[in-house]
């Protein structure tokens, strides 16, 4: 009789097991859309250069002008992360992520930036810690590519006396990061999500469109007997930032 009321309980637990569903498992499809902000230590060195071949008086000269400088500082931005994963066992996800980036300009840099923005998609692998009918917990490592735009206002140069109109920077980088997200699932299908962790990202090469200040100087030239050709003037920005990411949103199961 003991034995049987064993068996029973066994039975039943299992039983009970059985029916206590997983928020995450083999299959799964989940969707993810929300709002942050970023805080981040950044690392810059930009280099300028002109370069060009001045023609006077029958004569040509090679001229060149190089400068570089590196700086730390820090940055922050709002950001809007999309996240799509699916299920290819009980405890792994694999997705696609996707954030808006629109950094946040400090009142003495608003005289030369106007805005900052930039866009990263990559691949992620999710692992789940816990997940039960209401919790999820995984840790996430993501890495990609990131396509940032500087939108530059125009300057005026002391040291060379040129106007410089405003323009566009733009360059593509990598990144990593590393995240916990935790989910609350309201129902079957819907639910809220709360992730936080580390990201980094490296801009080998910013570049600025300076056609438009090139043309500029070889306009002030004009009709003076000088000539100047082969003209080049190159704005580069080496960027780097280290920091974290946290962020809340809506989750969808479908």
């Amino acid at each position: 009789m003991k034995k049987y009321i064993i068996a029973c309980f066994v039975l039943g637990l299992s039983s009970t097991l059985d029916v206590t569903a997983q928020s995450f498992q083999k299959g799964s499809i989940n969707l993810d859309i929300g709002a942050g902000f970023g805080g981040y230590a950044t690392e810059q060195t930009q280099t300028a250069s002109f370069s060009a071949t001045i023609i006077a008086f029958g004569t040509m000269i090679p001229f060149s002008v190089d400068t570089s400088f590196s700086s730390t500082d820090g940055a922050s931005s709002f950001i809007i992360p999309v996240s799509f994963e699916y299920g290819i066992s009980d405890k792994v996800g694999l997705g696609f992520d996707f954030t808006h980036n629109n950094y946040v300009i400090d009142t003495e840099d608003k005289v030369s930036i106007k805005s900052i923005k930039s866009l990263d998609y990559g691949l992620k692998v999710y692992y789940h810690i816990i997940s039960s009918d209401k919790f999820d917990l995984s840790l996430g490592l993501g890495f990609g590519i990131s396509s940032v735009k500087f939108n530059l206002n125009g300057y005026a140069d002391e040291t060379t006396s040129l106007a410089y109109p405003s323009t566009i920077a733009k360059g593509v980088g990598n990144y990593l990061d590393l995240a916990f997200k935790g989910k609350y699932w309201l129902s079957e299908y819907i639910g809220i999500f709360g992730a936080a962790g580390y990201k980094g990202y490296s801009y080998s090469s910013i570049q600025s469109d300076n056609s438009s200040a090139e043309k500029e100087v070889e306009n002030l030239f004009s009709g003076s007997g000088i000539q100047i050709i082969n003209l080049e003037i190159i704005d580069e920005l080496e960027w780097k930032l280290k920091g974290v990411n946290v962020s809340f949103g809506l989750a969808v199961k479908f």
